[in-house]
């Protein structure tokens, strides 16, 4: 079993939070299993060694508990073997948490009969394919490695036409010696509706929250970053939410 878990995205938002379930739901019962046998395997050893003891305590030699104890050690590697074959898909919690917020929060929000596409990965962020560059610091001593993880991405046709597209990147800075740094970056786009919509007047200082927005020829650019240990979307969404007091409703002809 891969040891971690990818969703491609392209359905409807109730069938994707449904698979979402399904498919933490699956990851909490593997890992149970998988501790389970973790336990299982660790007593083998142990009581192996118990009855190795006893055997040259009673001075029995190699005949009797120490057969026993062969045999215990030998499942007991049978089982570290077949666990780590089997290991666990890693359930990266915070991550799955903050995309199943997000097609949550956003699910009425899509035009019915539309479908969400996109992907969401929960893959190691830094994992070779996810390199973008490379380097060495001043010294020469200690190597560089700057990863970009592109793990969220979602594009929704709302219900008032509207487009969203969002996306949520994590970089990470690797330097030898020390530890990780890792920011998250949220960006997201919003391509208005001119039929439904007219934008009001905007400029960047005007946005009431710490995101980052431009706007251009109908299109609403916007950047902010998450909290990299909880990845908390609220800020991303009320961010999205406060777009919309720029965008006045055009009124239907009579």
């Amino acid at each position: 079993m891969a040891r971690d878990i990818y969703i491609a995205l392209n359905e409807r938002p109730r069938i994707i939070l449904n698979v979402m379930d399904r498919v933490k739901q699956e990851a909490v019962r593997t890992s149970r299993g998988q501790n389970l046998g973790c336990l299982i395997t660790l007593a083998s050893f142990g009581l192996g060694a118990a009855f190795f003891v006893f055997d040259r305590v009673m001075g029995f030699g190699a005949l009797v508990f120490s057969l026993v104890a062969y045999a215990l050690w030998a499942f007991g590697a049978f089982m570290a073997v077949y666990l780590w074959r089997r290991r666990a898909p890693a359930l990266v919690r915070a991550r799955f948490d903050a995309a199943r917020t997000i097609i949550y929060t956003l699910r009425d929000d899509v035009a019915p009969k539309k479908l969400v596409t996109g992907w969401v990965d929960l893959t190691t962020a830094q994992d070779e394919s996810k390199i973008a560059r490379e380097g060495w610091s001043r010294s020469g001593k200690r190597r560089k490695v700057y990863y970009r993880d592109h793990w969220l991405q979602l594009k929704m046709p709302l219900a008032d036409g509207n487009l969203l597209r969002l996306s949520l990147i994590e970089k990470v800075k690797t330097k030898t010696g020390y530890s990780p740094r890792r920011t998250v970056q949220a960006k997201a786009r919003l391509v208005v509706n001119p039929r439904v919509y007219r934008i009001k007047p905007f400029s960047p200082e005007s946005f009431p929250l710490r995101a980052s927005v431009a706007e251009k020829e109908g299109i609403f650019y916007l950047s902010d970053f998450l909290d990299p240990d909880t990845y908390d979307p609220w800020p991303l969404l009320q961010a999205l939410k406060a777009l919309y007091r720029y965008l006045e409703p055009i009124a239907a002809p009579s």
